[in-house]
C-alpha cells in the first residue's frame, strides 16, 4: 500500500513534506514582546489577570494548590 501509514490512508502526494534548512532563522516567526499590535488596547485589570491565572493553574493541575500570580517585570 503506497502512501498508507497505520490506520490513516492518504493519497500519494496529498501532504507536502516540510524541509528545514540547517541554520535557518525561525525567530522571526513568533514576535514575543512586540507591542506594535497592542497599541491602543486597554491593559487587563488585576482582577482579570488573577481570574485568568487561577483558571490556567486549574487547567494545568486541578488538584494542586494554585501558585501565586507572577509579578510584572519592566
Amino acid at each position: 500500500m503506497a502512501g498508507a501509514s497505520g490506520r490513516t490512508r492518504t493519497a500519494p502526494g496529498a501532504v507536502q513534506s516540510m524541509n528545514m534548512k540547517k541554520g535557518a532563522v525561525t525567530s522571526g516567526l513568533v514576535g514575543r514582546g512586540d507591542t506594535r499590535n497592542t497599541e491602543g488596547l486597554p491593559t487587563p485589570s488585576m482582577q482579570f489577570r488573577r481570574r485568568a491565572w487561577l483558571i490556567f493553574q486549574r487547567a494545568l493541575d486541578p488538584l494542586a494548590a494554585p501558585r501565586q500570580l507572577p509579578t510584572r517585570r519592566q
